[in-house]
């Protein structure tokens, strides 16, 4: 709009004080028509000078006013046939450009309208004096060809306002359009991880509950079945195989929302962390009689930095991956070695292998190499778990003959033991009082057991937030576990309740979701009161991460 008031309002400053000036040379000397010229040409240069400054309603708007009192002026001293009131027509168009509003426009074509009729008017009745007669016709040859280089610039400027708005409305459908097909893509993508994910926990879970059936039917006296050792074990493999696709659901959901999900360095025995890791899969591994190997170069340190949680679910991911895909009877080589500043995990298997094209894209989101076996994002989120440890990682193979995925990390020896070789048995809470906030009856029922019969405590339980406020006032307890979503209170307004209470228990918040989403639910005043929570535990979370907490919390308040 600024461009469009600039080049009118210079064209038309011109082309005044030019007619103007000629008319007086040429036509006829008249001051009736050479001033008025001149005070148009400095009205419109005034126009322009403020058109730099100042918002373009304000400007159109005096460009506008000018422009048709400077007609109605020329057309009521002129004649008909100087056509001035052809000039109408260029005041009219200049208002499509000028207002986008409807109203605006058509207020302002029904002035241009009145000024039309009202010179009409004036010549037929002749209200104002004829400065110059109309038997001189040089003043036609002036006045037409300004109308007609007027109403071109019109023209011109509707033209590229329109391409533009053209140009405009096309990007903006194709932009709605590739937008419309990343959507239908994401659609597709996420029926088709909702769908995997189902069938990828199908499996675990129908394992859990036939288990559950036959240790079921073992303590109702069935024989034939297996022994509750091997029972017992199965159920811990599929267990910690459903935790381990939740666990990636979750970090992927953290990934897409943005939230933060930094490391947290630990020391940590690789020797013994590996060994772990190889015990689980190989129980998962046996059942297609693929066996695993690994080994640790002599010269590694015993201890390292780093975060156990995500190196875990790392080496989780590629090994269920390498059982998943490799051939029934092979094997699986884990491979640690450190060099100066680094240390590498090899892991191979002997299975199909990959193409060169297969490797490239293998990290990408929802890519697998077998469709309808696997969700998807277990290697994207491998890789972005591997990226937060500062790590790389490189898939390669050919076909035929097996995959190895390259893992290389930053090496931080440490001469720090990890938690598990200092915390070897439960947390002695003989003598103390536990309180358990929670509504689901199964949690409340196995983690006071838990409490009760492995650690000794005293433990009572609040399923509403309501009946945990009463329950505190009355009596003083050593730990507090504190479901974060409670039907009868909002997590905030609880925690805030304890606080005025002066509960000086440790609290350890409990929940399916993330710390991060909690947090996010929260206002930043409401955010504050996270402060008072000592520990978190990730549903489901294990007896091991219980015990360490309270070593850590309450051992200490134990001993005063």
């Amino acid at each position: 709009m600024k461009k469009a008031i600039r080049i009118f309002s210079q064209i038309t400053a011109v082309v005044a004080i030019s007619a103007g000036l000629m008319i007086y040379l040429v036509v006829k000397p008249s001051l009736a028509i050479l001033i008025p010229a001149i005070i148009e040409c400095l009205g419109f240069l005034i126009i322009l000078r403020i058109n730099e400054k100042t918002d373009y309603r304000v400007t159109s708007l005096l460009y506008f006013t000018l422009q048709n009192i400077a007609t109605l002026y020329f057309g009521l001293v002129l004649e008909p046939a100087a056509g001035v009131h052809i000039m109408c027509l260029f005041n009219a168009g200049i208002v499509i450009i000028l207002y986008t509003s409807r109203r605006d426009r058509w207020l302002a074509w029904t002035v241009v309208g009145i000024l039309f009729f009202i010179m009409v008017l004036n010549y037929a009745y002749r209200f104002v004096p004829v400065v110059i007669p109309s038997a001189n016709n040089l003043l036609t040859y002036i006045i037409y060809p300004v109308i007609f280089l007027h109403i071109l610039i019109v023209f011109n400027l509707y033209a590229d306002v329109n391409h533009k708005l053209v140009e405009k409305e096309r990007l903006q459908t194709n932009e709605l359009y590739e937008k419309t097909q990343q959507l239908e893509k994401l659609d597709r993508f996420k029926n088709a991880f909702i769908a995997e994910n189902s069938h990828e926990l199908r499996s675990p879970i129908q394992i859990i509950f036939t288990i559950s059936e036959m240790l079921k039917a073992k303590v109702m006296g069935k024989a034939g079945l297996l022994s509750a050792q091997e029972l017992v074990n199965d159920l811990h493999i599929s267990v910690d195989h459903a935790r381990s696709i939740i666990n990636n659901g979750l970090v992927f959901s953290k990934l897409e929302q943005g939230l933060p999900n930094p490391a947290n360095s630990q020391p940590l025995n690789i020797r013994r962390f590996i060994a772990d890791i190889r015990t689980i899969y190989q129980y998962y591994g046996k059942q297609r009689n693929i066996h695993i190997d690994y080994s640790v170069t002599a010269s590694f340190p015993n201890n390292i930095l780093t975060d156990k949680v995500k190196l875990k679910q790392i080496l989780g991911n590629l090994i269920e991956n390498a059982i998943k895909y490799n051939r029934e009877g092979s094997n699986i080589f884990v491979r640690i070695q450190e060099t100066a500043a680094t240390f590498r995990i090899v892991i191979e298997d002997q299975g199909p292998g990959l193409s060169a094209e297969q490797a490239d894209r293998i990290f990408d989101l929802y890519a697998t190499s077998n469709p309808g076996t696997g969700s998807g994002i277990g290697l994207y989120v491998t890789k972005k778990l591997v990226t937060l440890l500062g790590g790389t990682i490189q898939a390669s193979g050919k076909p035929g003959k097996g995959t190895t995925f390259t893992l290389v990390f930053p090496l931080h020896p440490t001469y720090e033991e990890e938690e598990h070789s200092r915390y070897n048995d439960y947390f002695d809470g003989r003598g103390l009082k536990a309180l358990v906030i929670e509504d689901d009856s199964f949690t409340q029922k196995y983690l006071s057991k838990f409490l009760e019969t492995y650690l000794g405590f005293e433990a009572e339980i609040a399923g509403t937030g309501a009946k945990a406020l009463e329950m505190s006032r009355n009596s003083d307890y050593a730990v507090i576990f504190l479901d974060a979503y409670l039907p009868d209170i909002r997590l905030a307004d609880l925690i805030s309740a304890f606080s005025k209470e002066r509960q000086q228990a440790p609290i350890v918040l409990t929940s399916g979701a993330s710390r991060e989403s909690i947090r996010e639910e929260l206002s930043p005043e409401e955010q504050v009161l996270l402060n008072n929570i000592k520990g978190f535990l990730s549903k489901p979370y294990s007896f091991d991460e219980i015990s360490t907490f309270l070593m850590e919390n309450i051992a200490q308040h134990k001993n005063l």
